[in-house]
């Protein structure tokens, strides 16, 4: 080999070696990109997975507390009937005492007017003396032997 022939090939071999480590180098950022896309991937999976997870859990709160609205919902109209029914039901005691109280009212005149007969008969009652309690007559027995 000629040393022209020689230094040719070198030339070549170290082109050959520059090209070949050049093409190592692209493979190494080709194979750092695509280990960044892979990680930059499983964190946005891993993202992913916290959100959907984070979102279970903001469903199912909001489930609980539709739940405990429809469960408030009852609870308030059922006070709402019971509150309704307590309503009538004081209103029929109402107009019950109101009845009795008429009743009442009656009973004391009838009452009164007995009062007043049994005082006019009491007056015309037998008399007793007052020493040995012996039947003397009634108060006109009484007025007709005054006279």
């Amino acid at each position: 080999m000629s040393p022209h022939t020689r230094s040719a090939t070198r030339a070549q071999e170290a082109s050959a070696s520059q090209l070949g480590s050049g093409v190592k180098k692209e493979e190494s950022e080709d194979e750092s990109i695509h280990s960044q896309t892979l990680r930059g991937g499983r964190a946005l999976l891993a993202k992913r997975k916290d959100d959907k997870r984070a979102l279970s859990r903001l469903q199912k709160k909001l489930n609980k507390a539709r739940v405990a609205k429809v469960n408030g919902k009852r609870k308030r109209n059922n006070l709402r009937d019971r509150l309704r029914h307590m309503t009538e039901r004081l209103k029929e005691v109402d107009d019950n005492l109101r009845s009795l109280s008429e009743i009442v009212e009656a009973a004391k005149e009838v009452c009164d007017k007995a009062k007043g007969v049994i005082e006019d008969e009491l007056n015309d009652v037998i008399i007793y003396r007052s020493d040995d309690s012996e039947c003397v007559g009634s108060d006109d027995d009484l007025s007709e032997r005054d006279e």
